[in-house]
């Protein structure tokens, strides 16, 4: 529940620190006090939209923080929890809000988004303005009401989840669709970039080898030629080698072998085994040098083949093994299409099987809690002075090509206003006065399935008269032996059946205009009781009246106990 609220520079607020108790809260003050500044402030600590207007004049910035006890409050904790911002059992929201209307959002002194205000706010509290019969008109805002009334919020999240999944999948279907012509085109032709690739076969490294044999093969006569010759020099007689011995012979004959001597022995003996090497790398180069028209050829026209098709994609040689490797992926790809558009219709019409039994479940329960509704709202018709009025829910199937969101079929309230009258729409039907008591029952009725622990009424009960007033009053003292109610009213019929009585005035100090709320004691909520009741002049027979009002609401309440 909420326990206290701080208000700081907002509107003709300068500063309150107010404490807030269970049961039934009621705020009152004359018109144009600011009786509905605290629902305004706690509104913006909830998430609401801020406005520079909020700043008070004057001031560099409004400051708003709102704490609620959420001990018994699981939903509220297990929120936290998920978003790691838990703070023992209570819960701060703070809403700064500067002159140039920029705002920050804190929650338990951590920086977050105004937007995880607003996603906790339902958890938290729920507000019922002055305005909602203007909402109750939109069909949607009616569906969410009877959803709230069958609490249905989990079911309705699985339909949502379906169509979303649902959604999602068309979208990628389209994409892999959207343009079949181009695709097959596209795959024809890789299909043949890629068989003629195939059918190259082109080796790592095959292009290098064939360049090389290519160019033995071209010259392969004067190769062979030449290393004959070469061959020739050396092994023949008085050739290089015979030359070598011959002097290397000399010198190791010498009787004495000087320093010199001996160095050119060691040279001679090292070229006599390089002259072998030589020897040995020219026999090697003679058997592979061949003249072989046939296979030079042959090389030839691999490589001519090899450089046509690089030519015709537009590569390099070197790069034709990437580009096949590139194409085959491509063609693979594509080729997958056909599996992947396969894949996704089967999980389209699973996820539109799982969609239309959740859904239909949700249409069979959604009928039960709209005639849970009914039957309530109806009942309280009476007591709000609309004798013959019947409330009934009419739902018509949606007519949309996707699956929608929010289910199968579309609500539509239809009110009689009087007997015998025939069933129409809301907005038809129903006049601004009537309206507003409807709406009041409907939010009667969705506070008493609430699961959230603070429900605030502002106003809700404008345009009722005395006896209604005093049904409105008995309602919502009743809301609050279970709930936390906070009621800003008119009425003093409503004032009187509140367990908590804060007051809201309006003074002018030094040019400067402010407003101040003050909880009543039992004197002063008398006081202010005989003013709603008689007006600015409190006279000893309002204050009688208020005295019976108090002991009126204190003798039904010891009957019902």
């Amino acid at each position: 529940m909420l326990s206290e609220l701080s208000i700081s520079q907002f509107a003709l607020v300068e500063s309150l620190n107010l404490e807030f108790s269970p049961g039934l809260t009621v705020i009152t003050g004359e018109t144009g006090a600011g009786k509905s500044i605290m629902l305004d402030a706690l509104s913006l600590a909830l998430g609401a939209r801020s406005d520079a207007g909020y700043v008070r004049h004057g001031a560099k910035r409004a400051d708003i923080s709102a704490c609620f006890d959420i001990r018994e409050n699981q939903a509220a904790i297990d929120w936290l929890n998920a978003h790691e911002l838990m703070d023992e059992d209570h819960c701060i929201l703070r809403r700064v809000v500067s002159a140039d209307g920029r705002s920050k959002a804190f929650l338990n002194g951590r920086p977050v988004a105004a937007s995880q205000l607003k996603q906790l706010a339902p958890l938290l509290a729920e507000i019922h303005s002055q305005h909602g019969h203007q909402a109750l008109l939109n069909t949607n805002h009616q569906l969410n009401l009877v959803d709230e009334i069958g609490q249905l919020s989990t079911q309705r999240a699985s339909v949502a989840r379906y169509a979303a999944e649902w959604r999602k999948y068309k979208k990628e279907l389209k994409l892999l669709t959207a343009n079949p012509e181009e695709g097959i085109a596209r795959k024809q032709l890789l299909q043949y970039q890629v068989s003629e690739l195939d059918a190259l076969a082109l080796a790592e490294g095959e292009i290098e080898t064939l360049e090389a044999q290519q160019q033995l093969l071209s010259h392969a006569q004067a190769l062979i030629t030449a290393g004959e010759e070469a061959s020739s020099l050396i092994d023949r007689d008085k050739g290089i080698r015979t030359q070598l011995q011959n002097a290397l012979n000399a010198l190791t004959s010498m009787p004495v072998i000087s320093n010199a001597a001996e160095s050119a022995i060691e040279l001679l003996n090292t070229a006599l085994i390089h002259t072998d090497e030589a020897t040995s790398e020219l026999r090697q180069h003679l058997s592979d040098v061949e003249h072989n028209p046939e296979a030079l050829q042959s090389v030839t026209q691999r490589l001519e083949s090899i450089y046509a098709v690089a030519r015709k994609h537009k590569v390099m040689p070197e790069a034709l093994l990437s580009l096949h490797l590139e194409l085959s992926d491509e063609l693979l790809a594509l080729s997958g299409i056909d599996t992947q558009v396969e894949t996704l219709q089967r999980a389209m019409a699973e996820l539109e099987d799982q969609y239309y039994h959740a859904a239909d479940k949700l249409a069979k329960a959604r009928v039960k809690a709209g005639q849970t509704l009914c039957s309530a709202v109806n009942k309280l018709f009476g007591e709000l002075a609309m004798d013959g009025a019947q409330l009934k829910v009419e739902w018509q199937p949606t007519n949309l090509s996707d699956l929608s969101p929010t289910g199968t079929e579309s609500v539509n309230f239809m009110v009689q206003t009087n007997v015998g009258q025939p069933f129409g729409p809301l907005n038809k039907v129903a006049s601004g006065g009537e309206l507003s008591r409807i709406a009041l029952a409907i939010s009667v009725v969705t506070a008493s399935v609430a699961t959230v622990p603070t429900l605030l009424f502002d106003e809700v009960d404008v345009g009722v008269g005395g006896t209604t007033a005093s049904k409105i009053g008995q309602l919502m003292r009743k809301l609050g032996v279970n709930l936390q109610v906070l009621s800003v009213t008119h009425q003093p019929q409503v004032a009187a059946q509140s367990h908590n009585h804060w007051h809201v005035s309006k003074a002018t100090k030094k040019g400067n205009t402010h407003s101040t709320l003050r909880y009543l004691s039992p004197e002063e909520r008398t006081e202010e009781l005989a003013r709603m009741l008689g007006g600015s002049e409190v006279k000893e027979q309002t204050r009688a009246n208020a005295r019976a009002l108090l002991e009126e609401v204190e003798d039904l309440s010891e009957l019902m106990h």
